[in-house]
């Protein structure tokens, strides 16, 4: 090997190895857990499975960047820590249309208290070029900031979806206002 060729190698080698810790630095690194059930504010669909697959890493490392990176947006003097967050897998044997039907914002809101809004926060994954859905909903309670992500995708056969759900809490501010308690119907 020539000179030119072996530096040119050694300063690829390099890049590779440095580029795995500045991934995990850019990230957050992995702080979140994997938990065996979803949270007692989360309303469970009927023909839902827990499911022992691991997080895709585009999913992972999409996540872990956008949602541990929000602090980033922090005025001077506020929290810049980043975020930990708790996630799983369940599977559905329907499309993933069906998750964002289930997955309203009124039920949220009647169900775990999650804030309300106007628009659905659910958006269909057929416009940007994958078979699924991805809700994001938001709540302030017990002096934490929590948001849940659901995101539905399509699976290997064709009646299948795996569902991801990524809870992510972080403390606020103590004049941060709380979520409004729902009217319960």
């Amino acid at each position: 090997m020539n000179k030119p060729t072996a530096a040119i190698a050694l300063v690829l080698i390099m890049f590779v190895g440095m580029s795995c810790g500045l991934i995990d630095r850019f990230t957050g690194g992995d702080k979140m857990t994997k938990v065996d059930d979803l949270w007692s504010d989360v309303p469970r669909m009927d023909g839902i499975s827990h499911s022992d697959m691991d997080m895709p890493v585009f999913v992972k490392f999409l996540m872990r960047t956008a949602l541990n990176n929000l602090w980033r947006f922090n005025k001077e003097g506020e929290d810049k820590t980043p975020v930990s967050g708790d996630w799983t897998v369940y599977s559905l044997s329907r499309p993933p249309s069906d998750a964002a039907n289930f997955y309203t914002n009124e039920r949220m809101t009647s169900f775990g208290n999650w804030d309300t809004e106007k628009a659905s926060t659910c958006v269909d994954g057929k416009d940007k070029g994958f078979d699924g859905m991805f809700c994001v909903f938001h709540k302030i309670e017990d002096k934490k900031e929590v948001v849940l992500s659901i995101i539905a995708v399509a699976g290997d056969s064709p009646k299948q979806t795996n569902i991801f759900y990524l809870r992510l809490e972080n403390d606020v501010p103590a004049d941060a206002k709380t979520s409004p308690t729902p009217n319960k119907r």
